[in-house]
């Protein structure tokens, strides 16, 4: 669970890559929950993962850090990064499908 007290942002994160059918939304997954860090991750029809995370800004560039330098067996060719307002509060880190 996040700490309430942290100020709390959204980040949205398109991944592409060879980042579908290698187990890499619950690599992210892992990760997010080691950092205590809620949100969700899917697959897209084009083939990316769309990422959306809730917690600290430190947190949140912590984890993206991680998902670039260790992303499993996928390959990030790009991530294209947006923060803001959180939308829809997530209590835990879920794979969507």
């Amino acid at each position: 669970m996040i700490n309430a007290e942290e100020d709390m942002i959204e980040l949205h994160a398109v991944i592409k890559g060879y980042v579908q059918g290698v187990g890499f939304r619950y690599t992210i997954q892992d990760y997010a929950n080691q950092m205590e860090i809620s949100g969700m991750a899917r697959n897209l029809s084009d083939g990316s993962v769309e990422l959306i995370a809730q917690g600290s800004r430190e947190k949140l560039e912590g984890l993206l850090e991680k998902i670039r330098e260790r992303p499993g067996r996928g390959r990030i060719d790009s991530i294209q990064v947006e923060y803001g307002e959180i939308k829809a509060l997530y209590s835990t880190f879920k794979i969507a499908h």
